[in-house]
Parts: structure tokens; sequence; C-alpha cells
């Protein structure tokens, strides 16, 4: 509660689970900068999120959110995408015969306008921030490929299973 960070840092726990989507749905009134979004499941290297940022901050104002990604050794246990041209082009969510290895690493920045699109929107809840939303903008979304492997073993999912971290950004 005293790090310096702390006024940006909001850890969420749900009663009622909302979905990833629904999360970050029902507080966006939070947020009036970029945000840095992260599902609490996966652990990665701090030197892939350093990189990630940078990109993010030399990237195009006219993509609605960064994408981290990763090549994976079990595809079939992981949401996929094709890129064309470093842009999300097709998703594809846990098949078990998935078109590529490029997987989601679920740690997302995502600009304000996106935010706002999103404020827009009338969604049923629960809502998956994977199966609902992520769809809607391909084409939009910048996929950046990091060296890193990333890891989510069962014991975290059933701990994170009703919280999100949520980051402000901002330049």
């Amino acid at each position: 509660k005293n790090h310096k960070f702390s006024n940006r840092i909001f850890i969420l726990f749900e009663n009622e689970l909302l979905g990833t989507g629904g999360t970050l749905i029902s507080n966006l009134e939070k947020f009036k900068n970029d945000l840095f979004f992260v599902h609490g499941d996966n652990f990665i290297n701090f030197k892939s999120i350093n990189n990630f940022f940078e990109c993010y901050q030399s990237g195009s104002k006219e993509n609605l959110f960064w994408m981290m990604l990763h090549k994976s050794d079990t595809p079939q246990n992981c949401g996929v995408v094709k890129l064309k041209d470093n842009m999300v082009i097709e998703f594809h969510e846990k098949l078990s015969n998935p078109p590529s290895n490029i997987a989601n690493s679920d740690i997302y920045i995502l600009r304000s306008k996106f935010l706002q699109s999103l404020s827009k929107k009338n969604y049923d809840f629960p809502i998956s921030f994977s199966d609902d939303i992520i769809p809607e903008y391909l084409g939009k979304i910048y996929g950046f490929l990091s060296n890193e492997t990333m890891s989510g073993p069962p014991l975290v999912w059933i701990f994170c299973e009703k919280c999100l971290m949520l980051l402000s950004c901002s330049r």
C-alpha cells in the first residue's frame, strides 16, 4: 500500500466471476490512460515485459492494443494466433489441432481509445476477453513475439481464478 506505484496497481477480487473481459469492462471508470492488462495465471521474465513496453511506446498509435505472444510446445493448450506484418489476423482458442504454435501470453497493453470503445458495447456477463473481445478486433491488434517461454501451472489457475491484475499505463 505504501509502494510508489500503489495508486496505479489494482488487484481486483470478485465474489461472482465476471470473466476476464467482464472484470475489465466493469472497472473501466478506474482507467483514464492506456492500460497494462495481465491475466494472473502466467509467469514471464521481466526483460520480456520491458521489451514489450518499449515496443508499445515506439509503436503506431493506430494499434488499438498490443498482445504479447510466445512460441508454445503445447499450442493445443493455448490460444494461438496467425500474424500478418505483426498484426493478429486470426485467433483460435485451445484447438486440438491448432494452426500455429504462436500463443497468446495473456499480457496486453490496451489503448485508452480501445477501452472507450468497450464502454459503448453491450455484452452479456460473464465475458471472456479471449473468446468475446479479441475476435472483434482482429487486424487491429499488434502481436509482440517474445523469446521467453511462458508457464501457467494448474495450481496458479486455482489461486488466480478470481483475480486479474490491472496496471494503469501513463507515458
